[in-house]
């Protein structure tokens, strides 16, 4: 088969796949929500080979979410044998990450709520809004629970033994238990939360946007450390397995310990830090506006950030390691860069791309998503 052949295969089985998973969609009559074709989106949007090819990988699936019209993707998860894309007017889907298929799709609430974040736990995913949690079982589709959520939240859930662990706008961090609903234990900080937490095993790390920062035991709430810097972030934290990664706007990039709450090291800048910082295998990956992307040793020096190299230029996120390359993507551009001296390998333009993630730091798939739905699944080249 050429590639138009397999690419319309990837369509009509993508089609069938969406008819199927909108069997158990609500609001299908005549009179509901207008639902966009695979066929129509997957003509605005073909997979790129040449240009995946040039960073490492071929093309495997490509599949469809089911998506309102107008609709955009707002979150894409990889979350072990599926994938999960949750878009504008809360319609979620869960698609088969071996082949692509769809395996069902919902409309979890009303268009308008607003949802913070998707997360598995074993067989259910659990879609969370704002004051809601929606527990969806994986294979079928099925709502099998529903917990109100003791506080407006407005950061990603995280599991930490049996609790969902949020923060909110109003400087509040809870748990509460998945299985009745009760909250178990509370935290403060000044100041709204806006960030997703870093994950240290259970020990999660939060940041205010007066720039307080807690790490905290995920269990039981209880503070392992407090400090604070000169404001918030508006960038995710990285973790490794004992420090997090503040990018701030206070022209700062940090790294701190749960041990203490006097910074490991601190690096300055000359820009307000706006992309997220990466961890992997002893080195911190963080774009500085006006410098490029800057490696650090993670372990700093004395208290001073130990820098490694700076790739002059380039912006963006580290997202993965593809045969021994990082692999860095600005927002529309994916760039191979030489781990040992940031020196550039190769780097390729990826039109209409919203999202790109790997499943595995190192060698993983990756996937590519539109803004308007559709998924392209990539594999590692030989």
């Amino acid at each position: 088969m050429n590639a138009r052949t397999l690419l319309n295969a990837a369509v009509f089985a993508g089609i069938i796949g969406c008819v199927t998973g909108a069997n158990c969609m609500m609001g299908c009559a005549e009179k509901g929500p207008q639902y966009v074709s695979p066929l129509e989106r997957a003509n605005a949007f073909e997979p790129e080979r040449e240009a995946y090819a040039k960073l490492g990988y071929r093309h495997e699936w490509t599949g469809f979410p089911t998506m309102t019209a107008g609709g955009k993707v707002e979150f894409f998860d990889i979350l072990g044998d599926v994938v999960v894309v949750q878009e504008s007017s809360s319609v979620l889907s869960v698609i088969e990450a071996g082949n692509g298929t769809s395996r069902w799709s919902d409309q979890v609430a009303n268009p308008l709520t607003k949802f913070v974040g998707n997360i598995r736990d074993d067989k259910r995913v659990i879609s969370c809004s704002e004051s809601e949690a929606y527990f969806f079982d994986i294979e079928t589709g099925a709502l099998v629970d529903k917990k109100h959520l003791d506080k407006v939240v407005n950061t990603r859930p995280v599991i930490v033994d049996n609790n969902l662990v949020f923060g909110t706008s109003l400087g509040e961090i809870f748990g509460q238990l998945k299985a009745v609903g009760f909250r178990t234990w509370g935290n403060t900080v000044s100041g709204a939360i806006q960030t997703n937490p870093a994950v240290l095993g259970s020990t999660l790390g939060f940041i205010s946007s007066t720039g307080e920062i807690v790490m905290l035991d995920g269990a039981t709430g209880v503070s392992k450390m407090r400090t604070k810097i000169f404001t918030g972030t508006e960038a995710d934290p990285a973790a490794s397995d004992n420090m997090m990664f503040v990018a701030s706007l206070d022209h700062s990039l940090y790294a701190f310990a749960p041990s203490s709450p006097t910074p490991v090291w601190r690096q300055r800048t000359d820009t307000p830090l706006r992309h997220q910082p990466t961890y992997h295998d002893g080195a911190v990956y963080c774009a500085i506006d006006g410098t490029g992307l800057v490696a650090f040793d993670s372990r700093g020096s004395n208290g001073n950030a130990r820098e490694l190299w700076t790739t002059p230029g380039v912006t963006g996120t580290v997202i993965g390691l593809r045969k021994g390359r990082l692999l860095l993507w600005t927002g529309s551009e994916g760039i191979l860069i030489d781990p040992a001296d940031g020196a550039i390998v190769d780097r390729a333009k990826l039109d209409r791309v919203a999202v790109l993630k790997t499943d595995a730091f190192v060698d993983g798939s990756l996937y590519a998503v539109s803004e308007d739905g559709v998924v392209v699944k990539l594999l590692p080249k030989n």
